[in-house]
């Protein structure tokens, strides 16, 4: 563009010099003023047709002729019946249940494995394991052992309703425990190892 015609020219003329002025930016451009102007003045107008309508709406109706009456009459409330209650009835005792042995576990070869230790799953059903409990928690110490020896309890049966973190930190510091019980109270016996 020369010299002159650059101070006559438009800024967007100058930007879009010997570029594609037909592709559609050029004239969206061009034309972008009159079309804020008139989308803001839609705008306005549809603003100022729903404030009119809701205060149309809104303004008093004009009598009609038609009254209205109110009759006020007042009841006598009786209080209401209250149904019989029957007492409480008595607690019965739980029976004892007999309690299953709870082994310690012995790590040995496979083929000194005695199977008869350890009770089948019919035979523990109905029997209780026999650990300390308060109301329906189980009592642990701060190892999360209870009174049986080799039993851990952690998580809601020992405290009630925990928050999560609190029962994952149960969980794991009672899995430590667990795994030092277990090398405290196994031995290994291995073929051919020194004593």
């Amino acid at each position: 563009m020369s010299p002159e015609n650059i101070l006559r020219s438009d800024a967007l003329d100058i930007l879009f010099e010997n570029r594609n002025k037909l592709y559609g930016a050029y004239e969206l451009r061009r034309h972008y003023d009159n079309r804020l102007a008139k989308g803001l003045m839609g705008m306005a107008l549809v603003a100022g047709l729903l404030l009119i309508f809701a205060f149309w709406k809104k303004s008093p109706t004009r009598n009609s002729g038609i009254s209205t009456c109110v009759f006020i009459d007042t009841l006598k409330l009786e209080p209401p019946k209250t149904p019989d209650v029957e007492p409480p009835k008595p607690v019965v005792p739980q029976q004892q249940v007999a309690t299953v042995k709870n082994p310690v576990p012995l790590i040995v070869p496979d083929d000194q494995v005695d199977k008869t230790e350890v009770p089948t799953v019919d035979e523990m059903v109905g029997k209780q394991i026999g650990a300390e409990t308060k109301g329906n928690k189980i009592v642990v110490d701060e190892n999360m052992a209870t009174n049986v020896p080799g039993l851990y309890a952690a998580g809601d049966c020992t405290e009630g309703m925990l928050q999560v973190a609190k029962a994952v930190y149960d969980g794991a510091k009672a899995g430590t425990e667990i795994t030092k019980y277990i090398r405290k109270n196994s031995r290994h016996e291995h073929k051919g190892a020194a004593n």
